[in-house]
């Protein structure tokens, strides 16, 4: 039994680790990334917030998927 549960807590640590990596690793780098880059481009005096960021992030990559979606399905008609 004690087996179980170690392996168990073991195994929700590693996958909680890996989780963690991955949401920030996707977060913080790709997308709060990308709209800092935006925000300095549209408005460059200013210091953007995070909230800022991931907003204009978000914003943009949603652009890029439905941009290359479109051409996707411009290509196939």
């Amino acid at each position: 039994m004690p087996v179980e549960e170690i392996a168990g807590s073991l195994l929700g640590g590693i996958a909680r680790f890996f989780g963690w990596m991955f949401v920030d690793l996707l977060f913080h780098t790709i997308i709060l990334g990308t709209g800092y880059m935006v925000m300095s481009v549209l408005a460059p005096k200013k210091e953007p917030s995070e909230n800022t960021c991931a907003i204009a992030g978000l914003i943009t990559w949603v652009l890029i998927a439905l941009t290359v979606f479109g051409i996707y399905r411009a290509t196939l008609a």
